[in-house]
C-alpha cells in the first residue's frame, strides 16, 4: 500500500497502470486488494500529490522544478517518457520550455514534413502571468495522421527566442534532417528563424493561418459578429487566396468597388488594413494558395484546439496550471505512441486525428483545371472559390475561439534578407 501511495502522489500516469506495475511485484496482494476495491483511494492520492506541487511564477522557475530529481516521475506516461529541455534568451533571462518524447520521435524515422502550429485559442491567464505568451505545437503528418511531437512554451515572439528554440529542436530532439516541407503561419520572426534553421527546406505558409489572421484582425476592429453583407465580403477576401498571385490585386479592387455603400463604410478601415498589410506588405505571392492543396489542410490544428479545450472551462477561459499542461502532454504522447503502434500493425487508429483538407478537393481541383485550360474566366473561378471557402469560414466563426495575438506579418523583403529581422546582427 505504501508503494501505491507514493507512486500515485508522484506520477501523472493513469492509476490503473501504476497499480498494475506495482502488482507485478506483489502477486499475492492482488488477491486481497483488487484495483476496483482501491481505485477511489488511488485517484484521491494522485490529486493530493498534484495539489502539493510547488506553484511556479515564471517559466524559469518551472524549468528548475521540472528538472529536479523529485519531478522526474512526473515526466513519465503510460507508454514512455517525455523529455523536457529549456532555452535561455540572453540578457532578458527569459526561458522557453520544450517538451517531446524522444523515443516516439526516433520511432517515426525520417521526418519529411513539420507543421508549426501556434496558439489557436485564447491564451490562458496563468500563462500570461508567468510571462509566457504562446503555446506552439510541432506536428508531423504521418500517413495522413497528425502526430504532435513537440510542445513549446514561449515567453515572447522575438527572433532570437525562436532561434534558440530551433537550435534545441535540431540538436537535442534530433530533428535536423532538413524535412522537405515546413508549414507555418505568417509570423515574420518564426518564419525567418525556420528559414535559417532549415536552409534546405521549403517553408510554406498555410491557408488556415491566413483565415485566422484575418479573423483576428476583424475581431480586434469590432467587426464580429458579421452582419450578412459584411460576411459575404469577408468570404471573398478569404477566397482571394485561391487565385493566382498575379490576379489577386485586381480582384481585391473589384471586391471593394462592388460592395454596397453601407458595407464600404463599415469595412473602410479593414480594406485599408488588407491593402497595406497583405497586398503591399505580405504580397499576394505569399498568400496565394493557387494549386497548393497540400497547405489547405487542418494538420495540427485539430490537436491544438483539443489541447486548448482540454485545459478550458468553457472554451474561452482556461483552467490552467503548468502541471495541467504537462499532464495533458503526457496523455497526448501516450495516445500517439499507442496509435503509432496500431498503425504499424495495420490496426485502426483510435484518437490521433486524420489530416483533412478544409476545402473540397475535387471541386477545387476541377475549378483550377478549368481555369488553367481557359474553360472558365477568372471571375467564375473567384465565384466558385468563394462558395468553396464558405463552409470553413462558417466553422471558424462558429467555433469563435480566436483572439488577437502580437504577430508581425511576414514580408518578402525580410524573407530575402536575414539582416532585416530583429535581433540578428
Amino acid at each position: 500500500m505504501n508503494r501505491l501511495y507514493d507512486a500515485c502522489r508522484s506520477q501523472f500516469r493513469s492509476v490503473r497502470v501504476i497499480y498494475e506495475d506495482i502488482a507485478q511485484g506483489f502477486p499475492n496482494a492482488v488477491i486481497s486488494v483488487s484495483f476496483d476495491s482501491i481505485s477511489n483511494d488511488l485517484y484521491r492520492w494522485q490529486r493530493l500529490g498534484q495539489a502539493e506541487l510547488p506553484i511556479p511564477t515564471t517559466l524559469s522557475e518551472f524549468n528548475i522544478i521540472i528538472h529536479s530529481v523529485e519531478f522526474f516521475p512526473f515526466t513519465m506516461h503510460d507508454s514512455g517518457r517525455v523529455s523536457v529541455r529549456s532555452t535561455s534568451h540572453g540578457e532578458e533571462a527569459s526561458t522557453s520550455v520544450v517538451f517531446g518524447d524522444l523515443d516516439f520521435i526516433n520511432g517515426l524515422g525520417v521526418i519529411d514534413n513539420l507543421h508549426f502550429v501556434t496558439t489557436s485559442s485564447k491564451v490562458p491567464g496563468t500563462l500570461t502571468n508567468m510571462n509566457a505568451c504562446e503555446v506552439m505545437t510541432v506536428v508531423v503528418n504521418y500517413n495522413n495522421y497528425a502526430f504532435p511531437i513537440l510542445w513549446v512554451l514561449i515567453p515572447n515572439r522575438l527572433r532570437r527566442t525562436y532561434d534558440f528554440i530551433m537550435d534545441k529542436i535540431s540538436t537535442f530532439f534530433g530533428i535536423n534532417n532538413n524535412p522537405i516541407e515546413i508549414c507555418t503561419d505568417f509570423e515574420r520572426r518564426l518564419h525567418g528563424s525556420l528559414t535559417v534553421s532549415f536552409p534546405e527546406t521549403t517553408v510554406q505558409t498555410t491557408y488556415h493561418s491566413y483565415c485566422w489572421a484575418l479573423l483576428m484582425e476583424a475581431e480586434m476592429r469590432g467587426l464580429l459578429p458579421f452582419n450578412i453583407d459584411v460576411k459575404i465580403i469577408f468570404k471573398k477576401l478569404i477566397a482571394l487566396s485561391c487565385l493566382p498571385a498575379e490576379d489577386i490585386p485586381a480582384m481585391f479592387v473589384e471586391i471593394k468597388n462592388s460592395a454596397s455603400p453601407a458595407v464600404q463604410a463599415t469595412l473602410r478601415e479593414f480594406f485599408d488594413y488588407f491593402e497595406n498589410a497583405w497586398i503591399n506588405g505580405v504580397t499576394p505571392r505569399l498568400f496565394s494558395f493557387y494549386e497548393k492543396l497540400e497547405v489547405m489542410t487542418d494538420c495540427g490544428v485539430t490537436g491544438q484546439v483539443s489541447l486548448c479545450q482540454s485545459l478550458s472551462i468553457d472554451g474561452n477561459i482556461w483552467a490552467f496550471t503548468l502541471y495541467n499542461f504537462t499532464e495533458q502532454i503526457l496523455k497526448i504522447s501516450n495516445q500517439s505512441t499507442k496509435d503509432f503502434g496500431r498503425m504499424q500493425r495495420q490496426r485502426r487508429i483510435n484518437v490521433t486525428p486524420r489530416v483533412r483538407l478544409v476545402i473540397k478537393r475535387d471541386k477545387m481541383e476541377r475549378a483550377w483545371k478549368m481555369f488553367a485550360t481557359q474553360k472558365i474566366t477568372l471571375s467564375r473561378l473567384f465565384q466558385l472559390a468563394t462558395v468553396l471557402v464558405s463552409e470553413h469560414v462558417e466553422m471558424l466563426l462558429y467555433r469563435n475561439d480566436f483572439t488577437l495575438v502580437d504577430c508581425e506579418l511576414l514580408s518578402p523583403n525580410e524573407m530575402a534578407n536575414d539582416a532585416e529581422f530583429e535581433g540578428i546582427s
